[in-house]
């Protein structure tokens, strides 16, 4: 499930706060540089150039077998 919150865009498995679901990946906007910074639970994977770029990354990270939200 995608949630902004302060221009950050985050996914989790569950609609709880996102420190208490599985997974902490997220996306922020204009990290340093103006790149956006992909994040999992705080540790950087990566610095990409556009969005579409970040999300690619993101969703690349994203374990094997993950459904729907619930």
């Amino acid at each position: 499930m995608p949630v902004n919150s302060h221009f950050n865009l985050w996914f989790s498995t569950g609609v709880k706060e996102a420190r208490k679901a599985g997974i902490g990946y997220g996306i922020r906007p204009y990290d340093e540089d103006g790149l956006y910074a992909v994040r999992n639970r705080g540790k950087l994977l990566a610095r990409t150039g556009t969005a579409e770029e970040a999300v690619a990354v993101l969703v690349a990270a994203l374990p094997e077998g993950i459904g729907p939200a619930r």
